[in-house]
């Protein structure tokens, strides 16, 4: 008998007759309930954006546990007599905001407000668990939640101020107790309350109906279009279903069932739930042992550990603890909170942290099977096959699991080595054990056990180190057990060279903790772990002056416009648009070879499907196939050749996105393939240049050659930069809506460039650019991602609804876009540098090498910039400088912040790095020695005027950031720490703010004021998080003389401001905010003889009487610049950047040497924004920069598979910054008394140049591996790509880790 699913949502009871088994509780939430707060990021739960609140009623222990989980990921069935609480259900604008929505938004801890609400939920289930909770839990509450924008300093701040036990409700201007020192909180002034004051009574209840109902003894079952999900009551009844459906699949938490589904495309027809079943919960300590319940949640099991043993003695819970240490770093708390143990150590798409453990403890899985009964499997026996879960016959079923404890005489520990420090998965486990004769130091037995990627299935070597085995304990024995250890791994084939890096030093990290353990003390020269330092971060601006009118809402610290409805999922993204009737999804048929010709596509199989509209391709195309914005063009629909694995060939329409996606995995494709370029080494070996002029672009000043023979010395090297993913939070999105007449269409799109999207729509459907509508409200994050590359997606849509005449959506999966929609391109630079003996730079050549994939796209003006702008901050009185632009058969690169000027500043800051070196001097001595003062002339031309403030940056940071005496301190430091070592360094940057081209250098604002006195406000640039909205309000504000509150942006189309540039180059603020300005001014003019004749009256009454005397009350303002001129790469004549902006930074790092885990200790910096428009959104911009950079620098790798793709392991294998990569301590200051005669208000552009900050981490990370080189007398030159990954950083240390085995400490 068929059930009906009962839930509660945001306190709302909620019935299903038939729920689908095969959705999640995402997509129900956001496709049946509408709510859309509920973000869909990554769909693998790894971005924390989809993250809710379950709540249930645990009724053996009578309390009511809150859960932050991954809706992405949670079977909609496993939530029958459960409570879901969504960010909507935590507060809205309307009925007053929680006080975590209300902090965040104060703490500017929201950009472009994608990740907003699962950071909420995350912190919102915190708060309903722990009422004030430590900084060390908010941290690991958002431990699963990626943010790419904010940098997450604002984010923490503004959730500690939210857990601050001071004031539950207000800030410090209206809150009454704060101002009078009171001891509680007492109500404000009715003239001082915030408009979204927030109701005491507002948090939702646990519905009592869910505590009262008795849970049934009957089974569960639902069952949708031929797949049953059923619950069993207990365990007999779970054996019964078992055996009589062997194929059935257990589900206990179900994190996996939906990757399946996503990865390989199928799922088993009967799922059996474990999740109410009371043998498979329990949780209890023996005399000898631990009972751990199959189905015991990983957070539950690590919350529940230290009181089930607390009266054991020490020695004996030592495995527990090992335990809890291993359950801290599995996954994040949204997956722990619902994974199982029992699935966690048999899931086959599982790499177990847990494993490794269960494994060197000997433990003993207890399985039932319902003919014939009970039985235990050593754990041993279980992972010697892989996947473990083939160690269960059919019928079987994991009941518990018995964990021993250690005995007096065991010291086990427990080490992780990620790529990322976190939320990542292993690449190696390892738990050592050691063994003494009882009541002596004489080691009785000593292994191993191996686990992570790189050890699948995992590995114990028993008696692994016969050497020591009846040896008397002592540190002299460390290079033995390494020996050993060497020689084991070197029958195993499949050991990288760092694999046996990383078990060598978790092998001698252990050796120093015995010691240490039973004498007490750490040996000499031992490692140590990282230090711990505490958060902190304190931002330096200028206040607004007194004498400013409060209604003047410029040079103000206020949040985005739409901060408040962002934090309550009011904010309205792509696919939160509602879906119309007639609506139909688009499925992308994408080429699966990087270079091939198209033999033949069969659809067949594809149509047949129930719910499939029709196929379309090129031959659908109305208008033109081709298109392009940059050097050569490509193809809308591949005609008869891909050119990249991803490449689009058809599409697939269909009134379900499930079943579009299918179907276009149905479409079969015939190919003949053809030789393929898939890296940049390949392109360059080959030489597939594009050979188009501007795609090689080179330049020569001075007297190269003379230059050199007046050199004192030559340094011939290399700079290799990683290709980077924009891993913006919103995926890309369309969705085309046709008009009824005129072949009109209305585009919404995820584009920063709304006018391309427009003309390239118009052009693949051959009609006029004013039939064609492009509209952007908001876009979760761009990064130069969405400059062009969206246009790919926009034109095959377009014509999908063009032909069809319905409404037409796609949005990429994670997963999709990442793989297609083209990277910051790879970056090669060969460079040759004369300098003489004093440290001056002579002359320099370069070759500059860049993939741009298949197609040109804008990589060549990338390159053009690359090549303009390499001396950074530092005079070269003689260069060559060429570039090269290789054509690759990946997807098309593309821009990326800062457009290529980071990768060739780095090529400048490593040349002063390593002449530093080689002459021994400080590295700041020969940078201020090269760099360019007021009055000088860069390479490109461009004069240093007296706006420069670059000395001015590089002084102040020295002094804020104390440069000298730290260096002392490091240099104290690593005297002191053989293996763990710190660096520290500082670098300045110069960044050209603009266009550089004359027709871009344009912008458009429309201004109406209605008989209100509300003004709406119309402009060219799009929102994607960097606050241009509210920025241009302020812009407005100050002109017209009303505050901020009184004007709105509604969204950016080209139907209200046509023929608009892109909104990038950091330069949106200053030509939008010119036109902004420009229409108020004509709204103001039109005003004054009404001001003039009635100055004692209000905004409101002007406006009134305007409109009563039929004064125009709307205005267009535009902005086109008369001075830029495109230079010209000849002759280096004409600009090529509105204006110049400078900064410093100062970053001290620390490393593990054994294992190369990097820590940000400390980063200063000091920013040059000119007369900030916003403070707080520009402090906001440079810490989101910055950490962007940082994970340049440290992490991200976008690489391509042997087969073709593009991270074709998605966001599991493209590794961004978290809350725990982000510097302990950071300092930002605005410089004060800078101006800027170029931009609006005296401001500069912020959004892409400090990025060019994490360079000091970069260098301060060098100088640190430089220090272990040295002190293990260890040659100092070595080769550390970008990034510098922990795998890199292993590598360049590896000579000082094979001394270990040699070394008697």
């Amino acid at each position: 008998m068929e059930n009906t699913l009962v839930l509660f949502v945001n306190g709302r009871k909620v019935t299903e007759p038939r729920p689908d088994p095969r959705a999640s509780l995402l997509q129900y939430l956001r496709r049946i309930l509408r709510l859309t707060g509920s973000k869909e990021g990554c769909g693998e739960g790894r971005c924390g954006s989809c993250t809710v609140m379950v709540s249930r009623y645990d009724r053996r222990e009578k309390t009511i546990r809150h859960m932050a989980v991954n809706a992405c990921l949670l079977p909609l069935c496993s939530l029958h007599n459960m409570a879901v609480t969504t960010v909507e259900g935590v507060g809205d604008t309307r009925r007053g905001l929680h006080k975590i929505q209300e902090c965040l938004a104060q703490a500017h801890g929201i950009q472009c407000g994608f990740c907003t609400s699962g950071m909420v939920m995350s912190m919102y289930t915190l708060l309903r668990n722990i009422s004030q909770p430590s900084q060390e839990d908010i941290q690991l509450a958002m431990e699963g939640n990626l943010c790419r924008c904010t940098g997450y300093r604002s984010i923490i701040d503004g959730f500690t101020k939210a857990a601050s036990d001071i004031c539950c409700q207000r800030d410090e201007v209206t809150c009454a107790c704060r101002s009078l020192g009171a001891e509680e909180c007492q109500e404000a002034p009715d003239d001082q309350q915030p408009p979204w004051r927030r109701e005491p009574t507002q948090d939702v209840i646990f519905p009592p109906e869910l505590m009262l109902t008795e849970d049934t003894e009957e089974s569960l079952t639902f069952e949708h279009k031929g797949t049953t999900w059923i619950r069993p009551p207990n365990l007999k009844g779970l054996l019964q279903f078992l055996a009589e459906n062997s194929q059935a699949r257990l589900i206990a938490g179900g994190t996996t069932i939906f990757l399946d589904m996503k990865l390989n495309h199928q799922l088993p027809q009967t799922l059996l739930s474990t999740s109410h079943i009371p043998e498979l919960t329990r949780l209890t300590v023996e005399d000898d042992h631990l009972v751990v319940g199959a189905g015991v949640t990983l957070e539950e099991l690590r919350t529940r550990l230290p009181g089930l043993v607390s009266h054991l003695p020490g020695w004996k819970n030592r495995s527990v603890r090992v335990l809890e240490d291993a359950l801290r770093w599995v996954a994040a708390g949204q997956v722990r909170n619902v994974a199982s143990i029992g699935g966690n150590l048999l899931n086959p798409a599982t790499v177990s942290d847990l494993q490794p453990v269960f494994l060197t403890m000997d433990a003993m899985l207890h399985v039932y099977h319902a003919k014939s009964g009970e039985r235990t499997i050593p754990y041993r026996d279980a992972v010697v096959t892989l996947p473990p879960e083939k160690c269960l016959a059919p019928g079987d079923v994991l009941v518990n699991i018995s964990f021993p404890f250690t005995k007096q005489d065991d010291h086990v520990m427990f080490f992780k080595q990620s790529e990322r420090q976190g939320y990542d998965t292993a690449v190696i486990n390892t738990v050592p054990q050691i063994t003494f004769k009882s009541g002596s130091d004489i080691i009785e037995e000593l292994h191993f056990t191996f686990g992570g990627k790189c050890f699948q299935p995992i590995v114990k070597t028993p008696d692994s180190v016969q050497q020591v085995v009846g040896k008397s304990w002592s540190l002299s024995l460390v290079p033995t057990v390494l020996t050993s250890l060497g020689k084991l791994l070197d029958n195993i084939t499949t050991v990288t060279d760092d694999a046996r890096h990383i078990v060598m030093a978790h092998a001698f990290k252990f050796m120093f903790a015995v010691e240490e353990t039973l004498c007490g003390k750490t040996g000499p020269n031992g490692p140590s772990v990282l230090s711990t330092v505490d958060y902190e971060s304190t931002r330096v601006f200028d206040t607004v002056s007194s004498d400013q009118p409060p209604e003047d809402a410029i040079r103000r610290p206020i949040p985005h416009s739409s901060a408040l409805q962002m934090t309550c999922g009011e904010a309205v993204y792509l696919d939160d648009m509602p879906r119309s009737e007639d609506e139909l999804y688009a499925g992308l048929v994408l080429s699966t070879r990087p270079h091939a010709r198209i033999v033949k596509v069969d659809t067949t199989e594809a149509l047949a499907l129930p719910g499939v509209t029709g196929y379309v391709d090129h031959e659908d195309v109305p208008g033109t196939n081709l298109w392009g914005c940059g050097l050569g063009e490509e193809e809308v629909f591949a005609e008869s050749e891909v050119r990249c694995c991803g490449q689009i060939i058809g599409l697939v329409v269909a009134a379900d996105r499930r079943v579009a996606l299918e179907a276009a995995r149905c479409v079969k494709v015939q190919y003949e393939d053809l030789p393929a370029v898939l890296t940049l080494e390949d392109a360059m070996r080959e030489k597939a240049f594009f050979t188009e002029e501007a795609a090689k672009p080179h330049i020569v000043f001075g007297d190269v050659e003379a230059g050199f023979a007046a050199s004192d010395d030559v340094i011939e090297d290399h700079v290799d930069i990683d290709a980077r993913e924009h891993f913006y939070m919103e995926n890309q999105g369309v969705l085309v809506k046709p008009r009824p007449e005129h072949n009109e269409v209305d585009l919404y799109c995820t584009s920063q460039n709304p006018s391309s999207a427009q003309g390239n729509v118009a052009r693949v459907l051959g009609v006029p650019l004013n039939r064609v509508v492009c509209h952007v409200k908001r876009i979760g994050g761009g990064f130069g991602g969405r400059e062009t590359r969206n246009d790919f997606l926009s034109q095959p849509v377009a014509v999908a609804a063009y032909k069809y005449r319905r409404p037409v959506r796609c949005v990429l999966d994670r997963r999709t876009d990442m793989a297609i929609s083209g990277k910051g391109p790879r970056f090669h630079a060969k460079y040759k540098v004369g300098y003489t003996k004093d440290g001056r730079i002579k002359s320099v050549e370069m070759d500059v090498y860049l993939d741009s994939g298949h197609a040109a796209d804008i990589a060549y003006v990338v390159l053009q910039l690359c090549v303009l702008n390499f001396e950074s901050t530092y005079r070269y009185p003689n260069c060559r400088i060429t570039g090269y632009l290789c054509k690759t058969n990946t997807p098309p690169n593309t821009a990326f912040r800062g457009f290529g000027l980071p990768d060739s500043f780095l090529v400048s800051e490593m040349i002063m790095t390593e002449v530093a070196r080689r002459l021994n001097m400080a590295d700041t001595q020969v940078r201020e020695m090269n760099m360019l003062r007021e009055g000088d002339v860069t390479v490109s031309g461009i004069l240093l005027d007296n706006y420069c403030t670059l000395s001015r940056c590089w002084r102040q940071c020295l002094e804020d950031s104390q440069y000298e005496v730290r260096k002392t301190k490091v240099e104290e430091f690593n005297r002191h720490n053989k293996w763990k070592k710190r660096g520290i360094a500082i670098v300045p940057y110069r960044f050209g703010v603009g266009f550089g081209a004359r027709f871009m250098s344009k912008a458009g604002a429309l201004v109406h004021v209605y008989v209100d006195g509300s003004v709406l406000l119309a402009h060219g640039g799009t929102e994607m998080g960097q606050g241009l909205y509210i920025k241009m309000i302020q812009v407005a504000s100050h002109v017209l003389g009303v505050p901020a509150s009184n004007i709105h942006t509604t969204e950016t189309s080209t139907n209200t401001i046509p023929n608009t540039p892109a909104t990038a180059a950091s330069i949106s603020s200053d030509q939008n905010g010119k036109a902004v300005k420009a229409a108020c001014e004509e709204i103001m003019r039109r005003l004054e003889p009404i001001k003039k004749n009635n100055p004692d009256k209000t905004w409101k009454d002007w406006v009134e009487e305007a409109y009563m005397t039929n004064v125009n009350l709307s205005a267009f303002g535009y902005y086109g610049s008369s001075e830029l001129n495109s230079i010209d790469i000849e002759t280096l004549k004409g600009k090529s950047m509105d204006y110049l902006t400078y900064g410093a930074g100062c970053s001290e790092v620390e490393v593990d040497c054994l294992t190369g885990e990097c820590q940000i200790l400390q980063t200063d910096m000091v920013i040059d924004v000119g007369r900030s428009l916003n403070p707080g959104i520009d402090l906001g911009q440079i810490e989101g920069a910055f950490q962007m950079g940082c994970g340049h620098m440290l992490l991200e790798k976008a690489v391509v598979s042997e087969d073709g793709w593009m991270v074709k392991g998605g966001p599991g294998e493209y590794k961004i910054s978290t809350v725990r990569n982000i510097p302990r301590k950071l300092n930002v200051s605005l410089l004060k008394d800078s101006a800027n005669p170029h931009g609006i208000y005296s401001s500069k552009g912020i959004g892409e140049p400090p990025i060019c900050i994490a360079m000091s981490v970069y260098f301060a990370l060098r100088a640190a591996i430089l220090a272990c080189l040295v002190s293990n007398g260890c040659s100092g030159h070595f080769d550390l790509q970008f990034p510098a990954t922990a795998e890199r950083i292993r590598e360049a240390c590896r000579a000082c880790i094979y001394t270990l085995r040699d070394e008697r400490p």
